[in-house]
């Protein structure tokens, strides 16, 4: 039996990726459940209807003390031969709960690398700077990315424990659909002739939404025909007023689209016609792959692995340089580079970056002890 470890299963990259996995070793035959600290989220009833367990373990409290008994009396109770924790919170709630448990392996995932974290709440840095000093206790670290092993070897994480196991990706649910093209863009109000140049990710100050849309006003200035849309909807409520302003202020009017959360991702990349990556940090970023996937070529901030994982299938450009930004979508403007690039990147997911390869990777860690 294995837990599967982490605070929501609402809309995120994080979070998407905890439920495949678990599909992934709930279709393979391996026992599994997944422990959330609050109830429900947009994950939970797709890991019901695929048949796995979802265990809120204390509904209603965030001390980490009562949420690491909840856990511990899971693990006993069940026989968790393993606990794989997500996120700096779960990572840390896991090892207090697993103290003196022999038998249970304890694995975390770090997602980030070097996270900023000017803005962020007094509980967020508290969760870094204990999940730092709570290093030595897992049996295994895992990072999803390169660049996120290096970030945590500079941190001090023990580099004997660091193993890097890259995110795989569903390259069924993601996929080139034209029939879902057709009809998201008629619901955007979209023609044929509109160039749809798009950023999916939470409204936080990380994903660079500035750039974005700083670049999308000089684009404009020569593409009439240029539409931009903003897909995600969570943020600190000052940082998305601010974004709202400043969209107001560059005068982007009718050709900006702000959808909120969405539920239908994959069908929403595929009325994108260039997808993009405008953090400022970044580890594996899932939009990234799932875009890919979805055969849209993308234009990508170079942090955390970014660059790696489009390769030779998108541009990479420098965080927050909007103009760069904006030189890239001239190149991708032209219809035959678009096509080219599309296919490519769709093979590159397909071959490099299955669900099978990242849950068996994983299995061999949850059951491995050094």
């Amino acid at each position: 039996m294995f837990v599967l470890l982490v605070p929501s299963l609402e809309f995120g990259g994080t979070e998407r990726q905890v439920t495949l996995l678990a599909h992934q070793l709930h279709n393979s035959g391996q026992p599994v459940i997944v422990a959330t600290f609050r109830e429900g989220g947009a994950f939970s009833s797709q890991l019901a209807a695929k048949g796995v367990d979802v265990v809120a373990l204390a509904p209603g409290s965030s001390n980490p003390l009562v949420l690491a008994s909840a856990l511990r009396k899971l693990v006993q109770t069940r026989s968790a031969r393993a606990v794989y924790s997500y996120l700096p919170a779960a990572n840390v709630v896991a090892s207090i709960a697993t103290i003196g448990l022999k038998d249970t392996r304890v694995v975390w995932s770090v997602r980030s690398a070097d996270m900023p974290l000017r803005g962020y709440g007094l509980k967020t840095r508290f969760a870094y700077a204990l999940e730092r000093i709570l290093s030595g206790l897992p049996h295994q670290i895992v990072t999803n990315s390169r660049a996120g092993r290096a970030a945590s070897v500079r941190k001090g994480f023990p580099e004997d424990k660091l193993l890097v196991i890259e995110n795989g990706f569903d390259t069924d649910l993601f996929r080139p659909d034209g029939a879902a093209r057709a009809r998201l863009r008629a619901e955007f109000g979209l023609q044929d002739h509109h160039l749809l140049i798009g950023l999916i990710g939470r409204l936080d100050p990380v994903k660079g939404h500035e750039t974005f849309l700083h670049a999308a006003r000089l684009f404009s200035d020569k593409h009439a025909d240029a539409r931009f849309i903003c897909v995600g909807g969570t943020g600190p409520a000052d940082h998305v007023a601010r974004l709202h302003a400043l969209a107001r202020n560059l005068n982007l009017g009718g050709r900006l689209i702000w959808t909120g959360d969405r539920s239908d991702v994959p069908e929403v990349l595929n009325a994108v016609d260039i997808a993009n990556l405008c953090s400022t940090s970044e580890g594996f970023p899932n939009i990234v792959g799932e875009a890919m996937a979805c055969g849209i070529p993308c234009v990508v901030s170079d942090v955390g692995d970014a660059a790696h994982i489009v390769g030779e299938t998108g541009i990479v450009v420098p965080a927050g340089d909007a103009d760069a930004l904006r030189a890239a979508w001239e190149r991708l403007a032209e219809p035959t580079e678009r096509a080219r690039l599309s296919r490519l990147a769709r093979e590159r997911m397909v071959r490099h970056f299955g669900l099978d390869r990242m849950a068996d990777q994983t299995v061999k860690v949850l059951t491995s002890f050094k």
